[in-house]
């Protein structure tokens, strides 16, 4: 896991820091500091090192050996000898790191499926693309290595078909458009709109509109890091509950990011053309 301090943040430890971004003990978080598992800026740092802005600190992924698998629901929606498709919910993060071992996807999927463990990376055993953690939605994991190398390629040349469904803030005028507009980091480190950033192009359609927010169909060409949350907070319409695009003094405040991948769509390893739905989460219903 990677963070960037920004200014309001500046001046606190390090250990005081890395708690709040891990939701985890100071304790806890001494232990990882003390084991050299966590870094500033590429090197190792004490627990009472007071971070600057600009700061940017990660943690190392874990071993395959360190990962317990863990009883719990996990949706499944589609599976084959090849794959499994799972109905992910808002708040559970998607893979492990050497300070986050338990309670995320990769640990439900070794407990449903242990021969995973052996399947793509260590730290997220047989999953080919991430949702961000307070997104909910279709997920796609593989059950053996080739059908990992496949489906990344997949991936890669942007063949996986996928649609998601958002409330947004405001009322949008167009019914219909596309938002062709490069990613990349800005100087504290967030995605934005950038002139020499990626190549990032979201389609969008109007559902639904309420007084305060609309609800969108959206279909992604590319799969940038938060590309939709950033295309829309660029056309002034950020995605509900979005602590990190969204104004803090939106009126609308809902308990969770209210952005779900509803569709999943994409030619499996027999050469058929299949697709997976998850229906929208009742808080996406009714929008003011």
């Amino acid at each position: 896991m990677k963070f960037v301090v920004e200014q309001p943040e500046i001046k606190k430890r390090l250990d005081v820091y890395l708690s709040e971004k891990l939701e985890m003990t100071r304790s806890a978080v001494s232990h990882i500091l003390k084991r050299n598992e966590a870094s500033v800026n590429g090197k190792p740092a004490s627990a009472g090192y007071r971070v600057k802005a600009g700061d940017a600190i990660e943690t190392l992924p874990t071993s395959p050996a360190e990962l317990p698998a863990e009883e719990g629901l996990l949706a499944i929606v589609g599976e084959t000898k090849d794959y499994l498709v799972v109905d992910k919910p808002a708040g559970l993060t998607v893979h492990a790191t050497s300070v986050r071992k338990t309670g995320t996807l990769a640990n439900l999927l070794l407990n449903y499926f242990p021969a995973i463990r052996e399947v793509g990376e260590p730290h997220r055993p047989g999953i080919v693309h991430r949702l961000d953690r307070d997104v909910s939605g279709l997920m796609l994991a593989a059950k053996t290595q080739k059908a990992y190398d496949y489906f990344k390629k997949q991936f890669a040349e942007h063949k996986i078909k996928k649609e998601y469904c958002a409330v947004v803030l405001g009322t949008m005028k167009q019914d219909a458009g596309t938002i062709d507009a490069p990613l990349g980091r800005n100087r504290k480190g967030r995605m934005a709109v950038k002139a020499d950033g990626l190549a990032s192009v979201t389609h969008f359609e109007v559902l639904r509109r309420g007084k305060k927010s609309t609800l969108l169909k959206i279909i992604t060409e590319t799969g940038r890091m938060h590309q939709i949350r950033v295309h829309l907070k660029y056309v002034s319409h950020p995605v509900a509950g979005d602590a990190l695009y969204a104004p803090a003094n939106a009126a609308l405040k809902p308990k969770r990011l209210l952005l779900h991948a509803s569709k999943l769509g994409f030619t499996d390893m027999e050469g058929n053309e299949v697709s997976y739905e998850s229906e929208m989460p009742p808080e996406f219903t009714n929008i003011p």
